[in-house]
């Protein structure tokens, strides 16, 4: 089972960059170094989302991610921008992840965290026209679904060879009846891609203390975690937060 570091939450170095004085900006601290030392502490993937305004992370940290983690970036692209934006807009947001060529390109519904699963059927022919683009240009192309065999169905169809599916219901309502259903979805869902060789990553909601009912699903690919990364880093530093979530997924 695969670690993903997911560095969506990089906003939050951006902002100590911020407050530093503008004659001692030297770009401290870099979220290239979070990327560089995941990745030497045993994270297979680094994941970051862009959006249009680059206000998450910037083209510049994506050309030097790129560069320095090879075949180990995986970028997250919105579907849709969100009101008042072109599909100008949309076009060119494409052009400079192709440019990046990351390994892997996950769409997602929207710019917006709390909406990113595809209904990958009623998106079916706007998704279909962007895989294409993705795979002539040698990367990898996926999508961010819920857990939902019809949705697998459709990915197959596609031809994509990677899904990622959501965990976030299932994270927040584990020991609940809700959670229970969730769980049951999510076990066809992974029996459905397994059917039609499809790599799973499981994002969204994940952290140390709900891995263990996580990672006991079958045919997981990978898992990837975000906020716990950030949030153990701050206390006990990038390495040592790396190897114990990597620790989590082989015990």
């Amino acid at each position: 089972m695969k670690l993903i570091i997911d560095l969506s939450k990089i906003s939050i170095v951006r902002t100590l960059q911020n407050v530093q004085d503008s004659q001692s900006y030297d770009n401290e601290p870099d979220p290239i170094y979070i990327g560089q030392n995941a990745i030497i502490s045993g994270a297979d993937f680094i994941s970051c989302s862009v959006k249009n305004n680059w206000s998450w992370i910037t083209d510049r940290d994506i050309a030097l991610l790129r560069y320095t983690l090879r075949n180990n970036l995986i970028l997250k692209m919105p579907l849709h921008l969100g009101v008042g934006q072109t599909r100008e807009d949309f076009d060119k947001l494409l052009k400079s992840v192709l440019k990046h060529s990351p390994k892997i390109c996950t769409l997602v519904e929207s710019q917006d965290p709390k909406r990113q699963s595809i209904d990958v059927t009623e998106s079916f022919d706007e998704l279909h026209l962007i895989i294409q683009n993705l795979k002539d240009s040698n990367i990898l192309p996926s999508v961010m679904i819920e857990p939902k065999s019809d949705f697998v169905k459709d990915a197959h169809r596609l031809g994509l060879k990677i899904i990622e599916i959501s965990t976030q219901t299932l994270c927040n309502e584990i020991n609940t009846p809700l959670g229970e259903q969730e769980a049951e979805r999510l076990k066809k869902t992974l029996q459905m891609a397994k059917k039609f060789n499809i790599f799973t990553i499981l994002s969204g909601g994940i952290n140390l203390s709900n891995i263990n009912e996580i990672k006991n699903f079958n045919n997981i690919g990978a898992v990837s975690f975000g906020q716990t990364f950030f949030t153990r880093s701050v206390y006990h530093g990038i390495t040592k937060a790396t190897e114990e979530i990597k620790k989590s997924l082989i015990q």
